[in-house]
């Protein structure tokens, strides 16, 4: 909107609110004016939560006190961001029912599918917009989408999208000509591209509008297809054509024969590549890999996930290497131990991360780790080995091996098991302790006197900057210890929720999380969302708010992290300052508190809930008041103040109904006054503007999301975390993969009643 633009509540009687100047709404009638007002300023700021691209429409009274909004109150703010840049273009809002896709097909998570049935006419642009500045996207996909204004829709969407990182076509076949506009896309937050269960000519064209219209992306995925001899040398041909092509992503797919000399060749043209993955394929793993590092490439990132791994050949190291990555794979045999080795059987160039996060591998298999041997070559710098059984018998030369690996600098052992935890636990804490291990991350079937053990421990070590112990369930005693470890040591990143403290009268939850609040080194924490309940106020204790939103721990500046740096050095892309690991949420401790209270809340009776707020109180004063009152009295803001205390909180749906019920309460009080309360002068405008990040916008160059005050765009770390080496795509196919072609069903909502027809109420339908 332009700086011109503003909402305003004067002293007059007449209240005018100019949304351009070509549209305004002017009301004689102050019998509406707060709630239209508050209304309105609560959708717009919700609306453009986050958004700092566009100017914000200026709301200013006199009378009423405008709370700032730092996340959206109302749910379902997709449909309604949608019909708010519709108005901006077309005031009219003529046959804005395509607005309504967004609210059956979107249930507020990550990911968004465009499917057939989406049809955006002439509202396109503020349909693009409205899916750009939607902070809990990360990925929309087109599932088998048809519609005229298909190519300018993904452009404009590409352009404006704050928090998307990716963007998938899914489901194309040959019998249709899928277009691509791809101008002015090299300065954008979309860094995966990925083509699905498709036709390879679909690839072609949207690699072909690469080229020509100069757009390189940062990551191009494709999977879920089968390839001949023929095909598969196209295929790599094909994206041979991206010359600065950072990053490729394979899965699920199907070589008819095998293509190793292909690959080789395609690894050799692909000069700027220094990533690829490649998952769920046919292919032995360990050919894959040798195939990749038998040639001289400037390959960073080797991601062979989801394989199959029996018989490992020896195999060099690329002289750039930062991490190899095998998780979820399955291994057979001694490969799991060989890989390792061979990992450690030559000097390095360089210090790279070895993950084998999930893996399958039977116990007998797993004990053949004890004949690891010690080469004395320092290659490691970060080992995950989350998930996994390790038994009792392998264990002791694991960590011997680790030992001797002196430059290691990070372990997650999150989530592991051992058929003896109670010996397993000291050799851990030995091994941190004596070791340069800055980062533990560690959780599981543990005991707590072990983790008590362990918190011992780590209190003679001090210089642990990361731990996390989610889930632990360790109790008080290991409350206690790790709140010492909290004030004593410079941490710089905590995760403890899920400690489970004891059922006593002693509030040591408590004394953790303030001091964890109070740390002046603590740059990254998680929030105490499953231990709240136990959580207890002292009587002189400080409020809560300030130590859970946690606003100036959301970028940290002072912890370099090497690998990805080094990646992205090579990429021409920004330094991360800090490891992409955990985001604060947004979290109100106040609100799970009284989760149950609020619960019950819900299921009163609408009606009950009405007359709550509404009241004798509201009617008396109705029947009482004169036919023109020329100033709100002190009960009709203290009466409304409580309206919109409850308005915030409350679903929209619940306050929508509330807000017409009282419209048609009133209306039969003020029936003699004129009917004529609203007058409207709309005019058309020409263009629909885009609303574009600006020019000097850059690149997300952290996993954080820019400008954000207490929320960030990822979600808790307990659903789904990433090391803090990572590749650099964050895209999980796992969601997307598990809903394209599906059928969801349509919900209607009560909300946009058709039938209520009251002009004095049309702003609120927004």
């Amino acid at each position: 909107m332009r700086k011109s633009d503003y909402i305003t509540e004067t002293e007059t009687g007449e209240k005018t609110i100019p949304f351009d100047q070509h549209y305004s709404v002017t009301l004689k009638s102050r019998q509406f004016i707060k709630r239209i007002f508050l209304t309105l300023y609560f959708l717009c700021e919700s609306a453009l939560n986050k958004v700092d691209t566009i100017m914000h429409p200026q709301f200013r009274s006199q009378q009423i006190k405008l709370p700032p909004v730092n996340s959206p109150i109302f749910k379902g703010m997709l449909e309604k961001r949608a019909i708010l840049f519709s108005h901006y273009s077309f005031p009219d809002g003529k046959n804005l029912e395509a607005a309504e896709y967004f609210a059956t097909k979107w249930k507020d998570n990550q990911n968004f599918i465009i499917s057939k049935g989406f049809h955006p006419a002439g509202y396109y642009r503020p349909f693009a917009n409205a899916l750009g500045y939607e902070t809990k996207l990360k990925s929309v996909c087109f599932d088998d989408a048809h519609f005229k204004e298909f190519p300018d829709f993904v452009n404009i969407l590409a352009r404006t999208s704050l928090f998307i990182s990716t963007i998938a076509f899914a489901n194309y076949n040959s019998n249709f000509n899928l277009e691509f506009n791809l101008k002015d896309l090299n300065d954008i937050n979309i860094l995966n591209w990925s083509i699905i269960n498709s036709d390879l000519k679909v690839l072609e064209h949207f690699v072909d509008s690469c080229v020509s219209q100069e757009f390189s992306p940062h990551r191009l995925c494709f999977g879920r297809s089968t390839l001949n001899k023929q095909n598969a040398d196209k295929f790599f041909q094909t994206i041979s054509k991206i010359k600065n092509l950072h990053a490729v992503k394979m899965f699920e797919l199907n070589f008819v024969v095998p293509q190793f000399d292909i690959l080789q060749n395609f690894i050799r043209t692909m000069t700027s590549l220094v990533d690829i993955e490649i998952s769920h394929s046919s292919y032995d793993g360990g050919q894959l890999l040798y195939t990749i590092c038998e040639v001289e490439s400037n390959i960073m990132n080797i991601n062979l996930t989801d394989c199959k791994f029996t018989d490992i050949p020896k195999f060099k190291l690329p002289k750039n290497i930062c991490s190899f990555d095998f998780s979820n794979s399955h291994f057979h045999g001694s490969s799991l131990r060989d890989l390792i080795q061979n990992c450690v059987d030559s000097k390095s160039d360089s210090k790279f991360a070895l993950r084998f996060k999930n893996i399958r591998i039977s116990e007998s298999d797993m004990s053949l780790l004890r004949t690891l041997k010690i080469t004395g070559n320092d290659n490691l710098c970060e080992f995950d080995f989350s998930g996994n059984f390790i038994p009792k018998g392998a264990f002791t030369e694991l960590i011997d091996f680790l030992d001797s690996q002196k430059s290691m600098r990070f372990l997650n052992l999150e989530g592991i098991t051992s058929d003896a935890m109670s010996r397993v636990i000291p050799k851990i804490a030995r091994y941190v302790k004596n070791s340069g291990v800055e980062a533990l991350f560690i959780n599981g079937r543990i005991a707590p006197r072990e983790f008590s053990s362990l918190m011992m421990t780590l209190l003679e070590k001090n210089s642990l900057k990361r731990f996390h112990c989610t889930n632990s369930g360790a109790g008080n005693m290991t409350i206690k210890l790790l709140t010492e470890i909290v004030k004593v040591y410079p941490l710089e990143e905590i995760a403890c929720d899920g400690m489970k403290p004891d059922k006593t009268t002693e509030d040591c939850i408590s004394d953790l999380w303030f001091a964890i609040a109070r740390s002046k080194t603590i740059k990254r924490c998680d929030t105490p969302k499953q231990d709240v309940p136990s959580i207890t106020k002292k009587k002189n204790a400080e409020p809560w708010q300030p130590y859970v939103s946690y606003p100036y721990r959301i970028n940290p500046s002072d912890q370099n992290f090497e690998i990805l740096n080094r990646i992205r050095i090579a990429c021409g892309m920004n330094l991360i300052t800090t490891p992409p690991l955990k985001e604060v949420p947004d979290f109100n401790v106040q609100e799970i508190i009284n989760e149950e209270e609020e619960k019950k809340e819900e299921l009163k009776d609408e009606e009950t809930t009405m007359n709550f707020i509404e009241g004798d109180e509201l009617n008396q004063r109705n029947n009482n008041k004169p036919q023109k009152q020329d100033a709100i009295s002190d009960g009709d803001l203290e009466l409304e103040n409580q309206y919109y205390s409850d308005f915030e909180e409350d679903e929209f749906l619940q306050a929508n109904t509330r807000r017409r019920r009282s419209t048609a309460v009133s209306q039969k009080v003020s029936a003699s006054e004129s009917k004529s309360d609203i007058s409207v002068k709309p005019t058309k405008h020409d263009e629909m503007p885009v609303f574009s990040p600006p020019a000097s916008s850059s690149k997300k160059t952290d996993a954080s999301p820019k400008n954000s005050s207490s929320t960030m765009s990822r979600p808790p770390l307990s659903k789904k975390e990433e090391s803090s080496s990572s590749s650099l795509s964050d895209f999980d196919f796992a969601e997307i993969l598990s809903k394209v072609g599906a059928k969801p069903g349509s919900t209607s909502d009560s909300s946009s009643d058709s039938s209520d027809k009251d002009t004095s109420t049309s702003s609120l339908d927004l």
